[in-house]
């Protein structure tokens, strides 16, 4: 059975919305804001880091993913039973987003790296897009099967390396 972080936490999703907040202003993040979508199904954080804009794009569980155990239930039963499982769902993700975050404002504030660095893919260009997604769409099937699957690990040269 496949177990995700924080599976089990009571944390509310609200209690986490308001740590993540809390968070980001204790390390200088300025115009933060926290947004959910239903219809989408996702959430948005924004903040801006010194000059830089930020914009996680967080993919939220939906309602209609969970199916009742049995489904002979009654349909209030069914109906409770995705509900609790859809919530639980959505702490346990929300809880991941608090972690990291949480980890990669500390790797900056310990000067292993840098907000852009660290956020690199979620950083806003000026026309609305994601570096993350400018990348994605610029390289998507350009590149031969060998880069795509990555360099050897272990390898030196370049400035990550």
């Amino acid at each position: 059975m496949k177990t995700t972080y924080a599976s089990q936490t009571t944390v509310s999703v609200e209690k986490s919305k308001i740590e993540l907040d809390t968070l980001l202003a204790k390390h200088g993040a300025t115009s933060r804001g926290v947004a959910s979508d239903d219809v989408t199904g996702r959430a948005i954080v924004a903040f801006m880091l010194g000059k830089a804009h930020f914009r996680l794009v967080i993919p939220l569980p939906r309602l209609d993913d969970f199916k009742p155990k049995n489904p002979d239930w009654p349909i209030d039963k069914k109906a409770e039973y995705c509900r609790k499982l859809h919530e639980q769902a959505c702490r346990s993700r929300w809880r991941a987003v608090v972690l990291l975050v949480k980890a990669k404002l500390h790797v900056v504030q310990l000067g292993l790296n840098t907000a852009e660095r660290e956020f690199l893919a979620d950083m806003v260009l000026p026309n609305g897009q994601s570096v993350g997604g400018f990348v994605r769409e610029k390289f998507t099937g350009l590149l031969p099967p060998s880069v795509e699957q990555g360099p050897p690990l272990l390898t030196t040269g370049g400035e990550d390396g």
